[in-house]
């Protein structure tokens, strides 16, 4: 991006003001653990100040499952059980509804583990080294992974303790155990290049 995308203007707020007030906004959420930079904790206590679900506020590692845990044990140092649901969620992707997060949790409780995804609807190509098609892949049951993904706190952090993962899914299966996909039913993709903030500010203001 060449600078932050957390802290980019998205409709006159930060990427992660947006994140959050999602968040702030789904009544089966209880309270917010919020993970960043090593260093910058002061810098994002003035960004979530109006969140009253956000009760703590931890540095993460170099690598998202180390994030991840902590702010999962950051949880468990609030009173959350083992056996209460929870859901990370990658702040990078401030469309995530409030519906959307309540029906990951839905489907979590019902199944054991769930995590909002996308179905791939795009003709995929595998290729060699040099860019040259070698054959298409059937998309037929493939799915783009999304956040939150959500489960018991007791759960991710036996998978996220055991091994390196991707993600909180990826985590699960290496453990041997399943989550369900539940489908977006509005955008929720990741700022990851300027083309995709601009998307989202475009989104923004046909929806407001």
């Amino acid at each position: 991006m060449g600078f932050d995308k957390i802290l980019a203007d998205l409709g006159g707020k930060p990427v992660l003001s947006r994140s959050l007030e999602a968040f702030e906004q789904c009544p089966d959420v209880r309270h917010t653990a919020l993970v960043c930079p090593a260093g910058r904790e002061a810098e994002f206590q003035e960004i979530a100040r109006q969140c009253v679900k956000v009760r703590t506020i931890v540095a993460g590692g170099d690598r998202r499952q180390a994030s991840v845990l902590a702010g999962a044990k950051a949880l468990e140092a609030l009173g959350t059980r083992g056996e209460d649901f929870v859901a990370v969620h990658d702040a990078a992707r401030p469309l995530v509804s409030v519906a959307g997060i309540s029906a990951c949790f839905e489907s979590a409780i019902l199944a054991g583990a769930a995590a909002l995804a996308s179905r791939v609807a795009d003709t995929l190509h595998r290729s060699d080294a040099q860019g040259h098609s070698l054959a298409v892949i059937s998309r037929e049951n493939l799915w783009r992974a999304e956040t939150p993904q959500t489960m018991p706190l007791r759960l991710l952090l036996e998978a996220l303790e055991r091994g390196d993962a991707t993600d909180e899914v990826s985590a699960l299966l290496a453990c041997g155990t399943h989550a369900r996909l539940v489908e977006s039913r509005t955008p929720n993709f990741k700022i990851t290049t300027p083309a995709d903030l601009a998307q989202a500010r475009a989104i923004l203001e046909v929806t407001a």
